[in-house]
């Protein structure tokens, strides 16, 4: 049982890390690059879908990384469960809240591309936790 939950595990997180990082380093820098009235739509529209799925893939991913801490025990998939942990209290104190008001974009006056900048900051930092506990739970796995 435990092989199949570090499996689903691995499975849930890379996907996850790889998507948190194509947002970080292709999409959102492409994104910038944009005219108001364009960069308002496309990242508007992006932080309302990505908004309400993501919560979703976040708690899956976090209920079989406990999963797999509780079974095996393992320290490295305690410390993977750490850094999961800080990065949804990052996501829901922090990113949540800039990602809320990008959405509610409603003309190009209200576009902020310093609050766009900041909630691109803090994602990489996201991006790094989640990279370090993928690493610690590819290192774990048999």
């Amino acid at each position: 049982m435990n092989e199949l939950i570090e499996i689903a595990a691995l499975l849930v997180m890379g996907p996850l890390v790889g998507v948190e990082f194509g947002v970080a380093a292709v999409f959102n820098p492409l994104l910038a690059k944009l005219p108001d009235a364009a960069f308002r739509q496309a990242r508007g529209g992006g932080s309302r879908l990505l908004g309400a799925v993501m919560p979703f893939w976040y708690i899956g991913a976090l209920v079989l990384l406990i999963a797999d801490a509780v079974l095996s025990r393992s320290g490295l998939v305690i410390g993977a469960v750490t850094l999961m942990a800080a990065a949804v209290l990052l996501t829901v104190t922090t990113l949540v809240p800039i990602n809320n008001r990008i959405g509610r974009w409603q003309t190009d006056a209200d576009v902020s591309r310093e609050l766009a900048g900041r909630w691109d900051r803090l994602h990489w930092l996201r991006v790094a936790l989640l990279a370090a506990l993928f690493l610690l739970l590819v290192i774990s796995a048999h």
